[in-house]
């Protein structure tokens, strides 16, 4: 991505008090790591990166989005969402990591089992959807 310079500001890690009891296993190892932030976001253009959110915020956003439509149910966390289109990382109740195509239904969902994972492979690609490069 000739021309674009992505900025990553991740915020201090939560205490096991400020998580909530809720939270699977991946968020809390998460959230512990830092509390919100952004991931390899242009904020020049706007074509790329992952906005990581708070537990407070994670729970909202997967409120607003099932009020939006989208197939995200109430033990959802909607941790992530990618800048510049509607795809969500959300990490679901049975502690899996989630990739939602667009507007596609749930089934169509990427899968994976471990958030470091995904993350760091991410981090890796420099913020390309390597993901989407699998099917």
């Amino acid at each position: 991505m000739d021309g674009v310079t992505l900025t990553c500001s991740l915020d201090v890690g939560l205490s096991d008090s400020d998580i909530p009891a809720g939270a699977t296993r991946q968020l809390r190892e998460f959230w512990r790591r830092t509390s919100e932030g952004l991931l390899l976001v242009d904020e020049k253009f706007g074509i790329c990166g992952l906005t990581l959110r708070n537990p407070t915020g994670a729970k909202q956003r997967s409120r607003d989005r099932a009020d939006d439509g989208y197939e995200v149910s109430d033990s959802d966390w909607v941790l992530g969402e990618f800048v510049g289109d509607t795809d969500m990382l959300i990490i679901d109740a049975d502690d899996a990591v989630l990739i939602s195509a667009g507007s596609y239904p749930r089934r169509d969902w990427y899968r994976f089992e471990s958030l470091t994972d995904v993350l760091s492979k991410y981090v890796e690609t420099t913020a390309e959807k390597y993901w989407e490069l699998t099917r």
